[in-house]
């Protein structure tokens, strides 16, 4: 009777084990196969590019024809630095390595004695007719330029180590004084004073993730204070600012004055940026609801990704409602980080496909759209950063692989 009774339990318990395991197995094997198809997708547009030079080529600015932009070498470099770190021993390819000598080498083209990377071209980055004249230096490309230098100097044995470190040091004075803020005090959008009258929230928001990086990565008692001062300060504001939809989630204006929202791109940053200061222990990480930060991105998806949307469902703006191929490369970069499931991440690796020439370029918006289908070099290194996290297999690591303390070189 006792055997009878035991076995009436062993059988149900053994087929829910068994059920556990075949699910993870295919999911498993559904993770490998998004794996392998990023691979070839990650490959192909890699051989696209300017070896020599990958950030060069037509900008998303009128006046652009081809030109070199620090934002497309800073993403090209994470994306290649995320590559080789799913290689043993850890290889970055010639391509990343001049992506990072070109930052460097660069950090002050415009020679007005600041370190921080520019727009080649002339922009009216408002439209509120003052135009910022070419060699701007701006905040949010200047954030991902550190970004990638940072990822460089953390990885790569190889890397030059004390010029990286010292220019990313050089690079964040100019937002620790009072010469470069907005009129309120806040981070600036730019080093033109023509945009102090602005607030931006999204690349604000990015570049104190990074500063709050730093300051958890040097050993200096004194610098370390002052940085992760400088971004609890900031960051107090900018909780205080927050908006909430009626779903709890956390979210930010974009800062121009009006109530427009980010697009998927910008809030992309803006939760990327809010990871990084949790991630690297800023003060105030627990007054951030983290669950709410994160989950205002899924009001640019339904039904698991089968549908993107360039904006917030039900908000109208200058942008057409599918997304371009810079946003979703940037909601990829972070939702797999951040929300890796591998149905969602296959369906948002499927809507890039349409956005492909036959020649393998990407366009800005998808073919057929009612859009020019325009390449531009930046929106590709963008969608190859994004496609980096699932090929290196860093799916899921959110608030993983903080590096090891270094001495910050005077």
């Amino acid at each position: 009777m006792k055997t009878k009774k035991l076995r009436l339990w062993v059988l149900p318990i053994a087929g829910v084990i068994l059920l556990v395991i075949v699910v993870l197995l295919f999911l498993k094997r559904s993770e490998q196969r998004l794996q392998d198809n990023v691979e070839k997708e990650y490959l192909d547009l890699f051989s696209l590019f300017d070896q020599e030079f990958p950030g060069r080529g037509l900008q998303d600015y009128i006046g652009s024809d081809v030109d070199d932009y620090a934002k497309s070498y800073a993403f090209f470099l994470s994306a290649e630095v995320n590559r080789a770190r799913g290689t043993l021993p850890f290889k970055l390819s010639d391509a990343g390595k001049n992506a990072g000598k070109w930052l460097l080498a660069n950090r002050d083209l415009n020679g007005n004695g600041l370190v921080g990377w520019e727009l080649p071209v002339a922009w009216d980055a408002y439209g509120d007719g003052t135009t910022n004249p070419p060699g701007t230096e701006y905040t949010i490309t200047t954030a991902l330029v550190i970004n990638a230098l940072l990822d460089w100097y953390e990885n790569d044995p190889l890397a030059p180590s004390e010029e990286i470190l010292d220019t990313v040091h050089q690079a964040l004075i100019p937002f620790m004084d009072e010469s470069h803020q907005t009129l309120t005090g806040f981070i600036p959008f730019s080093f033109s004073h023509f945009d102090d009258g602005y607030d931006t929230y999204n690349s604000a928001i990015f570049l104190i993730g990074q500063i709050q990086r730093f300051a958890w990565l040097i050993t200096d008692p004194t610098q370390k204070r002052l940085f992760g001062e400088f971004c609890d300060k900031e960051m107090a504001r900018i909780i205080l600012d927050h908006r909430e939809l009626s779903d709890g989630s956390w979210y930010w204006l974009y800062g121009d004055g009006t109530d427009r929202v980010n697009e998927m791109g910008h809030s992309s940053y803006i939760v990327d940026g809010i990871r990084n200061y949790i991630k690297y222990e800023g003060a105030l990480s627990t007054k951030i609801n983290w669950d709410s930060t994160l989950k205002y991105l899924d009001h640019f998806q339904e039904l698991q990704g089968q549908f993107v949307f360039g904006l917030q469902q039900g908000k109208e703006n200058i942008y057409l409602e599918a997304p371009r191929i810079y946003d979703l490369g940037s909601y990829l970069y972070i939702n797999a980080l951040c929300n890796p499931k591998p149905a969602f991440l296959a369906n948002l690796v499927r809507h890039t496909n349409t956005y492909q020439l036959p020649d393998g370029h990407y366009v800005k918006y998808p073919r057929n759209s009612s859009s020019d289908e325009v390449v531009i070099n930046e929106y590709e290194a963008v969608l190859l950063y994004g496609y980096s996290i699932i090929l290196s297999d860093q799916t899921g690591d959110c608030f993983a692989n903080k590096s090891t303390n270094f001495e910050l070189v005077n």
